[in-house]
């Protein structure tokens, strides 16, 4: 509407829309209502998790409500040794604000869901929380791992930061700090919360990736992805960098231009959501293929290469140099 205003009226135009607006149609989350029952053992062995979920879609059919059976029941196992799960979900259509994507997308539903059963579950055996979740963690031989629930994890040490995590926090001093006020009948009391998750990246897709090499060896790096303050030029500039300096000899200068990002200069673009820049961008213009060595030709003009990549397509040629495999 405001472009179209603009266009219309040829000056510059801007609308700001009320609280109660926003309230009414910006799409909420978080929206669900959670079951959950933890089997364990007397030693705190995990024997088996049931959830039953209920995604609240809001009214006309918000999208949000779904995530209780997808993404929330795909994280449910979480970074933990679960020999059974049972998961049932239903999403609701209710007449309160649509739900829809917000900052994970029905993962953190999920780690809220299995984290506070393993609170729990530690309260009733009496065990420390940090004990019970460190002897559940699946270890770092079990990978790549695939949990029941469908999600796989290629690597992972859980137990490591989270050992370092309680020693900067010096986790220790702060239970007993907590135990000295409860004993001392203090009002003023000390909560102590953990939790450990494992998120998952972005999901794949088409992405825009261009690269251009000038005569003096410095190349600038094009992507589809707007970044709005996620910190893309950075990131993409020092991957760049770590990909092609250490790839080609013949050049004084390996460092990449940033630029940000501009429709006229990218001819393509998806724009930005699911976490997925550096998975889709990266591949698109830095790693793909993974020559051992090339050589800049001395006397060939600026040369450049470009082409709309898929994540799942990551093996094409560079065109301007010679790649010896």
């Amino acid at each position: 509407m405001v472009i179209g205003v603009v266009q219309r009226l040829g000056r510059a135009a801007k609308w700001v829309e009320t609280r109660s607006e926003n309230m009414q149609v910006m799409p909420q989350s978080r929206a669900q209502v959670q079951y959950a029952e933890l089997g364990l053992k007397a030693d705190g062995t995990i024997t088996g998790l049931h959830c039953n979920v209920l995604g609240d879609c809001g009214a006309y059919a918000g999208f949000g409500g779904g995530f209780a059976l997808s993404s929330t029941r795909l994280m449910a196992q979480g970074v933990y040794r679960i020999p059974r799960i049972s998961f049932g979900s239903i999403a609701v259509l209710t007449n309160t604000t649509p739900t829809g994507a917000f900052r994970g997308a029905g993962r953190p539903e999920a780690a809220a869901m299995l984290e506070r059963i393993i609170d729990v579950g530690a309260a009733e055996l009496g065990m420390d929380p940090v004990e019970l979740r460190r002897k559940n963690f699946l270890p770092p031989d079990a990978f790549p791992y695939t949990t029941l629930l469908g999600a796989t994890y290629d690597s992972g040490d859980y137990d490591l930061p989270l050992r370092e995590a309680l020693r900067i926090a010096d986790y220790d001093e702060l239970r007993t700090e907590q135990q000295r006020r409860i004993d001392a009948g203090q009002t003023r009391l000390l909560g102590i919360g953990v939790s450990t998750y494992v998120e998952i990246t972005g999901g794949g897709g088409a992405e825009f990736g261009a690269v251009e090499v000038g005569a003096d060896g410095r190349a600038t790096v094009k992507v589809g992805t707007s970044g709005h303050g996620q910190g893309h030029a950075t990131s993409f500039a020092m991957l760049a960098s770590d990909a092609w300096a250490s790839r080609w000899t013949g050049s004084t200068s390996s460092s990449p231009t940033r630029r940000r990002f501009r429709a006229a200069a990218a001819p393509a673009g998806p724009g930005r959501c699911r976490s997925a820049a550096a998975r889709c961008a990266r591949r698109a213009n830095c790693c793909s293929p993974r020559p051992r060595s090339w050589r800049r030709p001395s006397s060939r003009p600026a040369s450049r290469t470009s082409r709309s990549t898929r994540t799942d397509t990551a093996d094409w040629a560079w065109p301007a140099f010679p790649v010896r495999r």
